[in-house]
């Protein structure tokens, strides 16, 4: 059961907004395809080497698209979970609440532009382009557990990947693996938190 002092973190793509890049990939390459250009594309800009937008450019040159049309389709893409969002704020007026996420720079300004502001709904992000670190780092999740300067008695962490949530244990957070908005909601509710 979560206890009073609590942090909640919360992943971005995958969770609070649809990927981007790899549903772009989906369409025209499908899965395992997707998840294997994806993570070619998107692991050296995750850690802050180049900007998302760069990687328009790099399937213009490797693969044959128009970046200017990628860039377009991207933003069509930009799907955000307005339910999740709600519960965000929600756990806001009990815990501490943060969002997680590996993104290069510029991609959370890019949805922000498609969609609206992140920020307001947490008590901070942490950027995995900002700290040269990416999940599943573990080193990732302390850092951004220590930042809040805060024992806290429960930290849970909500990711659609379950590979980033494997490190957890070691630290003795709480993984809940995404799967839909309700599903996470009965896990929430059965920590003791109310949403």
């Amino acid at each position: 059961m979560a206890r009073k002092n609590t942090l909640v973190l919360f992943d971005c793509f995958g969770v609070l907004y649809k990927r981007v890049v790899k549903s772009f990939f989906e369409l025209y390459y499908g899965d395992p395809e997707a998840g294997r250009l994806t993570t070619l594309y998107t692991k050296e800009r995750d850690l802050g080497k180049g900007h998302f937008l760069d990687i328009a450019e790099m399937l213009e040159k490797d693969l044959g698209f128009d970046k200017d049309e990628v860039i377009e389709e991207w933003k069509g893409l930009v799907e955000r979970n307005d339910e999740l969002f709600k519960i965000v704020d929600k756990l806001r007026e009990t815990c501490k609440v943060g969002m997680i996420s590996n993104c290069a720079r510029g991609q959370i300004k890019f949805v922000e532009e498609n969609s609206k502001p992140i920020a307001p709904h947490f008590d901070d992000i942490f950027l995995s382009c900002q700290t040269g670190l990416a999940k599943p780092d573990i080193n990732i999740y302390k850092n951004a557990i220590k930042s809040f300067k805060t024992k806290f008695d429960t930290v849970i962490v909500v990711d659609d990947s379950e590979e980033n949530l494997k490190p957890l244990e070691e630290i003795d957070c709480i993984g809940i693996r995404f799967e839909s908005n309700k599903t996470l909601i009965e896990c929430f509710r059965a920590l003791g938190l109310e949403v």
